[in-house]
């Protein structure tokens, strides 16, 4: 329990409130994409100016909170091998049948 709490308090909350601010962002800009796509919205509103500044901040939120993050990681060595693992699995998959 103590250490529970230990671990609470080594978090820090600006970053976790950006972390899901950029989340929901993320999720939204999906959900607009996707009204797009099905014709809900015209391309034109989709590729607007507002929304390239929405789409640059949420990738730019990332990758900054990726870096943020990594300082406070243990062992990114060991999770960066896990992520590259994960990539190759991904990658690797049975040849297609040729029809």
């Amino acid at each position: 329990m103590a250490e529970q709490q230990k671990l609470h308090r080594s978090r820090f909350d600006i970053l976790d409130a950006w972390r899901t601010l950029a989340i929901v962002l993320m999720a939204a800009y999906h959900f607009l994409y996707d009204l797009a796509l099905f014709g809900v919205i015209t391309w034109e509103r989709m590729f607007s100016t507002p929304l390239n500044i929405l789409e640059r901040f949420i990738c730019c939120s990332f990758i900054l909170l990726a870096g943020a993050s990594a300082r406070f990681s243990r062992s990114n060595l060991r999770r960066g091998l896990i992520v590259l693992a994960a990539a190759v699995v991904g990658r690797i998959r049975p040849p297609r049948p040729q029809t």
